[in-house]
């Protein structure tokens, strides 16, 4: 993650979920301590794509939380400039609600 820059010197990993079955190399989302993060492998190109922002940066999230275990929860991340990308988290054992939980904790501290 530090190779690819998702991860700073002093940026701490929160939260991490991958609904990559074999590797963790083909998308990710991550909550860390200074911003949050998605990428994923473009099926066409197959380059790795990334969004970032950092918590400054964000207006707000909208939640969508999945209807089943097996449904991911998507987590709409709108920026200040106008522009947003999503996050996706696992249901299992409630698990995206800590990860919006955390997001949410961050931004209220801004």
């Amino acid at each position: 993650m530090q190779r690819r820059g998702l991860l700073h010197g002093d940026s701490e990993l929160i939260y991490f979920f991958s609904a990559a079955s074999f590797s963790r190399r083909n998308d990710g989302n991550g909550v860390t301590s200074s911003d949050v993060f998605s990428y994923w492998r473009d099926e066409n190109t197959g380059e790795i794509l990334l969004k970032s922002a950092a918590y400054k940066d964000i207006e707000d999230i909208s939640v969508k939380y999945g209807q089943s275990q097996n449904d991911y929860t998507v987590i709409t991340v709108e920026l200040k400039q106008g522009t947003s990308f999503v996050l996706y988290a696992s249901r299992e054992k409630g698990k995206d609600k800590l990860f919006v939980e955390a997001i949410r904790d961050r931004l209220d501290r801004q």
